[in-house]
């Protein structure tokens, strides 16, 4: 704590000592140039990299919206995060038909079942596949 505030103390007599040594003109220039970097600093690249990071974050969420709403289910608010951010409400989806091997009939063997998997995926049972320029 002690060498915190000596080396404050040190840095302020120095820069106090520099002023008083050097002509008006220099100061005047010196205080514009410490200003410029300040702002620069603190308010100008904090600023733009917020801006860039919102930007690549909101592009990112268009294009894969499918992995946007997975890990919205994932960490538990899928639908109400959906509808406080949408504009337009979506129709509801239809429930994906999956069975476990208990609801499975005996007579369905391994070749049949995919067969029945080709036909379906075919058809467009599954849907479309998402891409980014829809």
């Amino acid at each position: 704590m002690l060498s915190g505030v000596s080396y404050i103390t040190f840095c302020l007599m120095f820069v106090t000592s520099f002023l008083a040594n050097v002509n008006p003109k220099d100061v005047r220039d010196w205080e514009i140039s410490a200003t410029i970097e300040i702002c620069t600093d603190l308010i100008l690249v904090p600023s733009f990299m917020t801006f860039l990071f919102l930007a690549v974050t909101g592009i990112s969420a268009r294009c894969w919206k499918d992995v946007v709403e997975e890990s919205a289910e994932h960490i538990g608010c899928g639908d109400s995060m959906e509808q406080q951010f949408s504009i337009v409400p979506r129709p509801p989806q239809r429930p994906r038909r999956s069975r476990s091997l208990s609801q499975m009939k005996s007579t369905e063997t391994l070749p049949a079942l995919l067969r029945k998997m080709e036909s379906e995926a075919k058809s467009g049972i599954f849907g479309k596949v998402p891409s980014c320029g829809a």
